[in-house]
């Protein structure tokens, strides 16, 4: 038993963590460290949030699958969830990034998009949190929570 859960499915649980835990670095560091470089955008303001944010959102990623159906686990999808809208506003500068090629300054701006983005993942947010308390009301909390021993 480990965390209180039967060695096999804690395996699995730790399989799905990993696999979700690459996905989310390669998504949260390197896709955003390509789009710079194509776009010959300057890495240097975003890179002190590029770095702990991918680390960051990868640990509410594990935390999130290792404890999945436990408030520990919804706290962290929950984190992930608003961790993530704000990565997206940190990175992309909140809609305004400026591109200096060839003497020029461009600026492009796509406040708009980021809001609807940052405004799904607050819904999304919502509707976890929402749920938890549903299955929280509609069932004993022993079948929610599962035992943590440490």
């Amino acid at each position: 038993m480990v965390f209180g859960l039967p060695t096999q499915e804690f395996a699995k649980r730790l399989i799905s963590a990993v696999f979700w835990a690459i996905l989310t670095f390669l998504m949260a560091y390197y896709l955003p460290v390509f789009i710079f470089a194509t776009l010959n955008l300057p890495i240097d303001e975003a890179a002190f949030v590029i770095v702990p944010g991918a680390i960051a959102l990868t640990a509410l990623g594990i935390l999130r699958e290792i404890f999945r159906n436990h408030p520990l686990g919804l706290s962290a999808g929950v984190a992930l969830i608003l961790g993530s809208a704000l990565y997206l506003l940190r990175i992309t500068n909140n809609g305004y990034m400026t591109v200096r090629a060839m003497g020029l300054n461009l600026t492009f701006e796509f406040p708009i998009i980021v809001q609807i983005f940052v405004t799904s993942s607050m819904l999304a947010a919502i509707s976890v949190i929402w749920s938890a308390i549903h299955s929280v009301g509609a069932e004993p909390m022993e079948k929610m929570e599962e035992e943590i021993k440490i």
